[in-house]
């Protein structure tokens, strides 16, 4: 069960990918059932968030606003922290094309504290190596840049030296930044 899971919800990362949103959703919404009915809920989460982002790709983001937070509950509750940082992240993201940069704000910064929680988990090496990674680096990145904006200059530079991130670069994922963003 959990090959043919694995299989769908990687297929709707690929459509997700090639910009075929509605395909993407309709092969994580599946591998999400599977895992449901499996009670397999670490790939319930995971494919739950793929259809999330895919709906958000198709501009239907907004209307699972409500689900995402219960993804992000539920992913806490059970102690999978990543999914719940991605999960909010999206809906920072969500809030961030809206134009509610406060809202954006507050969740991009519920989703550093999910990572911090996870990095204060690992050793040197592998906290080097998740904070090179790409997703990690757009996740922070926009934060950053959207705590600039709103004035919180300094919270944004204290999370910069939490993360350890002066030394590695750190940039806004493209699809979440408005055409006139600022830099740190």
């Amino acid at each position: 069960m959990e090959s043919l899971i694995e299989a769908l919800d990687a297929a709707a990362q690929v459509e997700l990918a090639a910009g075929n949103h509605r395909e993407a959703k309709r092969s994580a919404r599946q591998a999400r059932d599977i895992a449901r009915w499996s009670k397999m809920s670490y790939f319930e989460l995971r494919a739950a968030l793929t259809a999330a982002r895919a709906a958000c790709g198709e501009g239907t983001g907004a209307e699972s606003l409500e689900e995402l937070e219960e993804l992000v509950r539920r992913a806490t509750e059970l102690g999978f922290r990543p999914i719940a940082a991605r999960g909010l992240d999206l809906i920072a993201e969500i809030h961030l094309k809206s134009g509610d940069l406060g809202a954006a704000a507050h969740e991009f910064t519920r989703a550093a504290d999910q990572i911090k929680e996870v990095l204060a988990s690992l050793g040197e090496e592998d906290r080097r190596t998740l904070m090179h990674h790409p997703d990690w680096k757009g996740m922070m990145g926009n934060m950053l840049d959207t705590l600039v904006k709103v004035g919180r200059r300094d919270e944004a530079l204290a999370y910069l030296v939490a993360f350890g991130a002066a030394s590695c670069e750190i940039t806004p994922s493209p699809a979440a930044v408005p055409a006139t963003s600022g830099a740190l």
